[in-house]
């Protein structure tokens, strides 16, 4: 019997590393395929330099509105959420990393960036309702040119209360807006981010510095959840 108890057990175990080896191919798969008609759809919504923004709205997909210094907008689909990580991707695979409104890593920009233990900003939105500031650090890795970690000091606050006009749909929305005073001593650069936040802790609209040559603006076309 306990031979046979043995036998059962490494059948079970062969059984189920099979299943999870399958499901694993069957989601690595999946996201592939959603990645590869996300890529696809932005570029059947782009014409040159015209980007036809009132069809976005019809995708399935979650999208935004960004520019790089104030250059050509482009349009960036959500690909993945990875614990609210999201992924958001353009039509030259360009990659935006966000948590709450805030980019936290690049990918396909000239200086892209890492951050390490970044502020959640839809926490600190909260904090704020009944706190005048809120200071934190963290860390950030530039990649050109390549830098260590270098140490973040981050003062976020309420500036304003004002209204949201949304440039496709020309909805209004009643927004916060938070300003976020930047430091990081090593390289003596400061810096300023703002992010149009909802009563419910959605950012719509952001201005960032990603690194000293680089400027994100955005504005969420269609919400995600």
């Amino acid at each position: 019997m306990g031979l046979l108890n043995m036998r059962l057990k490494e059948i079970g175990s062969y059984s189920l590393s099979k299943v999870f080896t399958l499901l694993s191919l069957f989601v690595l798969t999946s996201c592939e395929s959603i990645y590869l008609e996300t890529i696809s759809s932005i570029r059947s919504f782009s014409q040159g330099n015209n980007l036809i923004t009132d069809k976005v709205l019809e995708l399935k997909y979650a999208s935004l509105m960004a520019s790089i210094n104030d250059g050509q907008e482009s349009i960036l689909i959500l690909a993945y959420d990875d614990n609210d990580k999201l992924t958001w991707v353009s039509a030259d695979n360009t990659k935006i990393i966000m948590k709450y409104g805030k980019v936290v890593e690049t990918i396909g920009l000239n200086n892209n960036i890492n951050t390490i233990n970044f502020p959640n900003v839809n926490s600190i939105f909260q904090y704020l309702q009944s706190n005048k500031f809120y200071d934190t650090n963290y860390f950030v890795q530039f990649s050109n040119p390549f830098t260590k970690l270098l140490s973040v000091k981050s003062t976020f606050k309420i500036e304003d209360i004002t209204e949201f006009s949304h440039s496709i749909t020309k909805k209004i929305d009643r927004v916060f807006l938070i300003k976020e005073e930047v430091t990081i001593d090593q390289i003596s650069w400061s810096y300023t981010n703002y992010y149009w936040v909802t009563a419910e802790g959605d950012t719509l609209r952001s201005k960032q510095m990603i690194a000293p040559s680089v400027k994100l603006r955005f504005e969420v076309l269609k919400r995600y959840k």
